[in-house]
């Protein structure tokens, strides 16, 4: 497959695991009421990457928050870089930043 479309779908959460991101040529997520967690980190995250391994194959330019209350109408652009991330990481497409913001808080 080479081209991933389910804009306006109504979609909440793509899983990272869903597909093989990285060898889509075409990948059309926008118009979908997201939920900006940690389960959709490995995305949110990657539009400030300086070296994207997903952003740079998006085509659309409606990619917003719907969830939690306090992110309802960002844009993935303006909250890139804070989600699910520790204070001192860096964006790095070989680091699982959600993961390991899940085991650094999962005892508090």
């Amino acid at each position: 497959m080479e081209k991933f479309d389910v804009s306006g779908s109504k979609i909440e959460v793509l899983p990272e695991k869903l597909l093989n991101w990285e060898s889509l040529k075409e990948i059309k997520v926008d118009r979908n009421p997201f939920v900006c967690n940690c389960s959709m980190a490995w995305l949110i995250n990657d539009f400030v990457n300086p070296f994207p391994k997903y952003y740079k194959n998006i085509h659309g330019n409606s990619f917003t928050c719907h969830n939690p209350p306090k992110l309802i109408g960002k844009t993935f652009q303006e909250i890139s870089g804070t989600i699910c991330m520790k204070a001192n990481a860096v964006i790095d497409n070989r680091i699982a930043v959600c993961e390991n913001y899940y085991q650094s808080t999962k005892n508090l």
